[in-house]
């Protein structure tokens, strides 16, 4: 395992880093993290985390102008009901926010107030292949359905 190591290039045999380091392998396992594009950092003084993500409430208005909504990757949400946690920036989360907006901004049309966006974690599934997954479903409903095909 090797952390905070840039990836320059993956190939069939292997990985090399970006200070040239190739490390054979058949089974390459590369979690990069997401980080949204620095331009929203230069976005008239909204505030950003180290990510790169515009900082937004849970009614996905950007903490410093409530007529900026963000979502998807480039919003750090608060996970309401995980204290001090971020809502994961997966399309999951995105589908559920870009419908919440769209009624977001039909409430804001109105000129009635914003609601509230909670996430709903249903799990994840990971595709290893043509024949192989692995995740969880329903995660969020207090049991858990573990799937290893």
């Amino acid at each position: 395992m090797h952390t905070s190591a840039r990836v320059e290039e993956v190939t069939a045999t292997g990985v090399r880093l970006a200070n040239g380091t190739f490390i054979p392998a058949e089974l390459i396992v590369w979690a990069a993290g997401v980080k949204a594009p620095d331009i929203l950092t230069k976005l008239g003084g909204l505030e950003t985390n180290r990510a790169s993500q515009l900082v937004v409430l849970p009614t996905l208005q950007t903490t410093r102008d409530p007529n900026i909504f963000a979502l998807g990757d480039c919003a750090a949400c608060p996970w309401v009901g995980q204290a001090g946690k971020t809502v994961p920036p997966r399309a999951q989360a995105a589908h559920q926010q870009a419908s919440r907006l769209a009624r977001q901004l039909k409430r804001r049309l109105a000129e009635r107030e914003a609601e509230p966006w909670r996430y709903r974690d249903f799990g994840s599934l990971v595709s290893l292949g043509d024949f192989s997954t692995v995740g969880n479903l329903m995660a969020g409903c207090g049991s858990r359905a573990c799937l290893h095909a």
